[in-house]
């Protein structure tokens, strides 16, 4: 059975430099400042991810559109961005705290 990726409106650029098709979260010859960086760009996407939600939001209660579906996937997709983002920037700042804490 094949199993494919859904694309839910998330590929970008930083998204696909930090996931490759092998489900790996990162390259192995990535530089961490290079990870801290891809996750500042990804809180900066799901930013601009949530405005467009929001704008769909304020269109639809206002009535100058009534394709409900889209403010729903619009408002899923800024979830799901917030959501992996946050996770995402935990974890490099606990593998970086670990990594001050080693003693030499």
């Amino acid at each position: 059975m094949n199993i494919e990726r859904i694309n839910l409106g998330l590929a970008s650029p930083v998204l696909n430099n930090i996931l490759n098709t092998n489900n790996q979260i990162v390259e192995t010859n990535s530089s961490f400042s290079n990870i801290l960086d891809s996750a500042i760009r990804m809180f900066d996407e799901a930013s601009v991810l949530e405005n467009e939600a929001s704008n769909l939001q304020i269109d639809y209660a206002t009535g100058r559109t009534d394709d409900l579906l889209a403010v729903m996937l619009a408002e899923q997709r800024a979830h799901t961005a917030v959501t992996f983002t946050t996770q995402l920037t935990s974890r490099i700042l606990d593998a970086y705290r670990q990594i001050m804490n080693m003693q030499i």
